[in-house]
């Protein structure tokens, strides 16, 4: 059977379809694996990042709309290698990143870990885009 045609699904709940789509080839990917220890701080290293409601949060600014974009572009590379995703918010010369592991409804070290990249892009990103990657 092709990953298009599936067996009629009979499930008591939607953790249950999800997991029984997985098991017989879905085509959903599941995140990477990560250790179960949950963790509301930002990483010590990186002052921008708080824990807020929303997970870990972070603002960066820069001189144009289209710097802007760039990062976010970068960020978004970041998120598909990771297969881990935060919400992204655009403005013109800022943008903000909150990210946090929805299926533990928790900050966890796959949240820590991509704050980590993050700030390794903001070191790699040329200063003639930014305004200002210091944290604000």
């Amino acid at each position: 059977m092709s990953t298009l045609e599936h067996a009629p699904l009979v499930a008591n709940s939607p953790k249950e379809a999800a997991e029984t789509m997985i098991s017989e080839g879905s085509p959903l990917q599941q995140p990477p694996p990560h250790d179960t220890e949950e963790s509301t701080a930002a990483p010590a290293e990186f002052p921008r990042w708080s824990a807020q409601s929303e997970g870990l949060v972070a603002e960066f600014h820069f001189s144009s709309y289209l710097a802007c974009i760039e990062f976010v572009n970068r960020v978004a590379d970041i998120a598909e290698e990771m297969n881990h995703h935060p919400e992204m918010t655009v403005s013109w010369g800022k943008v903000r990143l909150a990210v946090m592991t929805h299926s533990k409804k928790a900050v966890t070290s796959l949240d820590q870990e991509f704050v980590r990249k993050v700030e390794a892009l903001c070191e790699q990103m040329p200063s003639e885009s930014e305004a200002s990657l210091a944290p604000t």
